[in-house]
């Protein structure tokens, strides 16, 4: 396997990402970098600290939405390659 680091980051251990703007802003980066959604909650969601639970899909206008619990109440989330806070 590859070994991919990114800004506050490593693989081996959880998400240095102490609140959703950060985490936000990691995700959009992954994305661009051309990271797909499994690759990025494999690597950076679901080891974040801030991050509850599995990401849940839900309907939004008749399309798919992923949906991330933030520890903070927020959630964030992710649609046509786009990450969102809410």
């Amino acid at each position: 396997m590859k070994r991919r680091s990114f800004a506050g980051t490593s693989l081996e251990g959880a998400i240095l990402v102490t609140n959703a703007s950060s985490l936000l802003r990691l995700c959009q980066a992954a994305i661009s970098n051309g990271d797909s959604f499994p690759m990025i909650w494999n690597t950076i969601l679901s080891r974040s600290s801030i991050v509850i639970g599995p990401p849940i899909q839900r309907l939004k206008d008749g399309r798919p939405v992923l949906e991330i619990k933030l520890i903070n109440g927020q959630r964030l989330t992710f649609e046509s390659r786009v990450f969102r806070l809410s």
